[in-house]
C-alpha cells in the first residue's frame, strides 16, 4: 500500500511536468532553412556589460573567434543552413547560446557567471538511478527525450524537477565508465583486503592490513578511493560504511565538479599531506542550480562551463601523487611531469581518456553528432587492459654465439606510457624472462649470476630481472612489502622511465652443434605473488610481449 501511495505522490509530481513539455513540443520545433552563407554580428554581454575574449563557436564545428573588448565579435562563412546556433563562452561563465534566423540582426549572448562559492551542502547526482520506480523511471525517459526540443529555460525548468542520475542522458558514456577501475575504486576486493587486514574469503587477521597495524586510525585512503566522501571529512571514512554515490568511487558528478587544482608552485605536484580530494577545489552549486565543467566550449544548454583542466594531467595530480612517512609511492603525475610529454603537449587523458569512437554525447537526449576525435572516451583504461599495457613497452632481442658461449641481449623500452613502466601502486611489476634450449628441449647452461629473485613466483631462479620499486618495512625489515602506509624506505627502483630503455645481457652454454631455441617473455603481474597466495588472490599474468628467436649451428 505504502509503495503505492509513494508512486502515486511521484506521479502527480512528474506527470504535469512532462504534460507541459508535450504541449509545447510542436510549437518549439524549427524547420532547416537553406539560405546563401552569411556572416553574424553579435555582442557578448554580462550584467555589468560587455565580455572581452569570451569564445563565440559555430556549435558543433572549429568555426570560432573570440570577443573584443567592447564585447563584438563577426563570425564570416558560416554554413548556409537556418537556424544557426552560436554558443559563447568565457572564463568564469555559463556557456550562453543562440539561434540566428536569415532575419536575425545583431544578435546578443548574455553570460551569466558562475556561482561564487563551493556549496558544502550540495547533493550529488548518482551516476545511475537509484530505487527508482518503473513509472518514475517512463516519466524520466518521456521528459529527458522531449527536453532538447524546448527552448533552453524551459527545458533546464523541467530537467531541474526531475532526481536525474547521469545516465540518463549519458548512456553510452555511463557504460564505458562503469567498466573502469575507477567506478570500483571505493568497492575494489583488493583495496578492501588491505584496508581491512582480510582474505578473498573475508577472513579477518590477514595481514598485510591498514587497519591491523591502524586500529584506532581510518585513514585518508577514502581522498583518493571515494573522493565525495573524502572532500567531506578526509580522515573521517571507513570505506567499509559508505553508501549512495560516495561509494560510486570516482564518478562522474564529482570529476567534472572540479574547478582548480592545489599545486606547490616549487615542485609543481600537489603539496604533501594534501592528498586527494583535499588538492582539488571544487564548485558545487546551490539548488535548484546546477553546474557541470566539461571539454566542450559549446554545450549551451544552460548548466554547463568549459574548462580546459579537463583536459590536462593536472587533474589527475591529487590521485596519481602520494607520499608517506615522507616516502613518495603514487608518482606517476611526477614521472610525466619529468618526462618529455609535457613539453609535446600530451596529456594523461591522450591515452587513458582517448576516443572510443563515440559521436553523440547524449543520443536522443539533445547530444549532437560530432567529430569522434573530439570527444573523451570514459573507459579510463590502466593496468588492467591488455592492449594498453602492450601499446607500453616494446621488447628487442638479439643473440650472438661465439664458441661455445651464447650471449642474449634484450632491450625494453617504454615506448607507450608517460610514467615510469610499472607505475605507482609498489605490488606492480615487470618480470622479464630469458628462456634456452636445444633442439632435445634441454635448457642451456646459465654462466650469468642475474636471475629473477625468489619472490618472482614461478619464475624465481630463472635467468632475467624483475622492474619494481622495492620498499623495505622499517619495522619488520620486509622486502618487498605492499604496505606503504607502514614507514618503509625505497631500497631500489629499476623501472622504465617514459621514453627510456634499459638494456640487460646473459649468457649461456651454447651446445657444440644443433640448433638453439631463445624466447625472450616480458609479463606484467599485479601483485605480488607471495601476497596473492596469503590472501587468497587469483594470480593474472599478462604477457605484454614475447619474442622467439632460432639460431642455426
Amino acid at each position: 500500500m505504502g509503495g503505492a501511495t509513494s508512486e502515486a505522490a511521484e506521479l502527480r509530481r512528474l506527470l504535469p511536468l512532462v504534460f507541459i513539455a508535450t504541449t509545447l513540443l510542436g510549437a518549439t520545433i524549427t524547420l532547416g532553412v537553406q539560405m546563401p552563407a552569411r556572416e553574424v554580428r553579435g555582442r557578448v554581454l554580462d550584467f555589468d556589460g560587455p565580455v572581452a575574449g569570451a569564445t563565440l563557436r559555430l556549435k558543433g564545428t572549429s568555426i570560432a573567434t573570440l570577443s573584443a573588448a567592447d564585447g563584438s565579435f563577426v563570425l564570416s562563412n558560416l554554413a548556409a543552413r537556418y537556424p544557426l546556433r552560436l554558443a559563447a563562452w568565457a572564463e568564469g561563465y555559463y556557456i550562453a547560446g543562440v539561434d540566428v534566423f536569415p532575419w536575425s540582426g545583431e544578435v546578443r549572448l548574455n553570460l551569466a557567471p558562475l556561482p561564487a562559492e563551493d556549496n558544502h551542502h550540495y547533493a550529488w547526482i548518482p551516476p545511475a538511478p537509484e530505487d527508482r520506480s518503473p513509472l518514475a523511471e517512463a516519466l524520466i525517459r518521456a521528459a529527458t527525450s522531449l527536453a532538447p526540443h524546448l527552448p533552453n529555460a524551459l527545458a533546464q525548468s523541467i530537467l531541474d524537477g526531475l532526481p536525474l542520475a547521469c545516465a540518463d542522458c549519458h548512456q553510452e558514456i555511463y557504460a564505458e565508465w562503469r567498466s573502469s577501475a575507477h567506478a570500483s575504486a571505493a568497492i575494489n576486493p583488493r583495496l578492501l583486503n588491505l584496508y581491512n587486514g582480510t582474505d578473498a574469503q573475508g577472513r579477518p587477521q590477514v595481514p598485510p592490513g591498514y587497519r591491523l597495524d591502524f586500529p584506532d586510525s581510518l585513514g585518508n585512503c577514502a581522498t583518493c578511493h571515494a573522493p565525495a566522501a573524502g572532500l567531506r571529512a578526509p580522515y573521517l571514512i571507513d570505506l567499509n560504511q559508505l553508501a549512495g554515490a560516495e561509494a560510486q568511487g570516482v564518478f562522474c558528478d564529482y570529476c567534472h565538479k572540479i574547478r582548480q587544482i592545489v599545486l606547490d608552485p616549487a615542485s609543481g605536484l600537489p603539496p604533501e599531506g594534501m592528498p586527494g580530494a583535499m588538492a582539488a577545489h571544487l564548485l558545487r552549486p546551490p539548488a535548484p542550480q546546477q553546474i557541470f565543467f566539461g571539454s566542450l566550449d559549446d554545450v549551451d544548454r544552460g548548466s554547463d562551463s568549459f574548462s580546459a583542466l579537463q583536459e590536462s594531467s593536472q587533474l589527475c595530480a591529487p590521485c596519481h601523487s602520494g607520499s608517506f612517512w615522507g616516502v613518495p609511492v603514487y608518482t606517476s603525475y611526477a614521472e610525466w611531469l619529468s618526462s618529455p610529454y609535457p613539453a609535446l603537449g600530451v596529456q594523461c587523458q591522450n591515452c587513458h581518456l582517448a576516443p572510443s569512437g563515440m559521436a553523440n554525447l547524449a543520443p536522443g537526449r539533445g547530444g549532437l553528432q560530432r567529430d569522434p576525435s573530439q570527444l573523451a572516451g570514459h573507459a579510463l583504461p590502466g593496468g588492467s587492459d591488455p592492449e594498453l599495457l602492450a601499446r607500453a613497452a616494446q621488447l628487442e632481442a638479439d643473440v650472438h654465439r661465439q664458441g661455445d658461449v651464447l650471449r642474449v641481449t634484450v632491450r625494453v623500452t617504454n615506448l607507450g606510457a608517460g610514467h615510469h613502466l610499472p607505475t605507482d601502486q609498489p605490488m606492480r611489476h615487470l618480470i622479464l624472462v630469458v628462456h634456452t634450449r636445444d633442439t632435445q628441449g634441454a635448457p642451456l647452461a646459465y654462466l650469468d649470476r642475474e636471475v629473477i629473485p625468489a619472490w618472482g613466483g614461478v619464475y624465481a631462479g630463472l635467468p632475467g630481472k624483475i622492474f619494481a620499486r622495492i620498499l623495505l618495512d622499517r619495522q619488520s625489515g620486509q622486502a618487498p612489502t605492499a604496505a606503504y602506509w607502514r614507514p618503509s624506505e625505497v631500497v631500489s627502483d629499476n623501472r622504465i622511465p617514459a621514453g627510456q630503455s634499459d638494456v640487460s645481457s646473459y649468457e649461456f652454454r651454447a651446445p657444440s652443434r644443433g640448433e638453439v631455441i631463445v624466447e625472450v617473455s616480458l609479463i606484467y603481474r599485479p601483485v605480488f605473488a607471495e601476497l596473492a597466495e596469503a590472501k587468497g588472490w587469483a594470480l593474472r599474468d599478462t604477457l605484454l610481449a614475447h619474442q622467439q628467436i632460432r639460431l642455426a649451428e
